[in-house]
């Protein structure tokens, strides 16, 4: 009874610098089906920028906010260019909740 109500709790996916990398390869073949409510990666972007911008656009009732600094400030232009080349407009500004929908890139 317990296994089966933590199999069904919700997942928030949080990296830190070069945690990118599992977190790029959870939400490239990992599959929790509806579980994963969003994604928060801090200063966490140095590769695989196309693979969040896949996952963000597949995944729109779900949240992404990336929060960086210097050093990972160019993956996330190539999340946000790869976003806007899909139509997909992400904030610069943090988000007042995190909910269904928000991706912010500041």
């Amino acid at each position: 009874a317990k296994a089966a109500k933590f199999e069904a709790m919700p997942v928030v996916l949080v990296a830190y610098s070069g945690g990118y990398n599992p977190a790029a390869s959870v939400l490239g073949n990992g599959d929790i089906g509806g579980r994963l409510l969003g994604v928060i990666l801090l200063d966490a972007v140095f590769d695989e920028a196309d693979v969040f911008a896949d996952w963000i656009a597949h995944h729109r009732k779900s949240f992404f906010v990336s929060a960086y600094g210097k050093s990972s400030a160019s993956g996330n232009a190539e999340i946000r260019q790869a976003l806007a080349g899909k139509g997909i407009n992400a904030s610069a500004d943090p988000p007042r909740r995190l909910e269904a929908g928000t991706i912010a890139l500041l």
